[in-house]
């Protein structure tokens, strides 16, 4: 079964896609990611969530990168990741980012 899950990339990509694991995601050639997790899209209220982690590389690391790109096809979208997906504690929004 298909779940959306998205990646950081080793170069600070914002990946995402319907797949079975989040290894699914990282291109070949690549080494590693940092972090990832589930997500969902509100086009009503026009909100991106990330939430959960991922089990194959742990939860994602904002911080590593001064930038992260999210595709243009995603513009508009305010962009929130969660710990948990029905708990704001812990919300962050995600302002870093560029659109490639």
């Amino acid at each position: 079964m298909l779940h959306p899950k998205f990646i950081i990339s080793e170069n600070g990509e914002l990946r995402l896609g319907r797949v079975r694991l989040h290894e699914d995601l990282v291109r070949k050639g690549e080494k590693d990611c940092y972090g990832g997790g589930y997500y969902e899209i509100d086009i009503i209220n026009n909100v991106m969530l990330l939430y959960d982690e991922s089990g194959d590389y742990g939860e994602p690391m904002w911080n590593v990168f001064d930038t992260i790109k999210v595709s243009k096809a995603y513009r508009g979208l305010r962009i929130v990741y969660r710990p948990e997906k029905d708990s704001q504690a812990g919300e962050i929004e995600i302002t870093n980012f560029c659109y490639v």
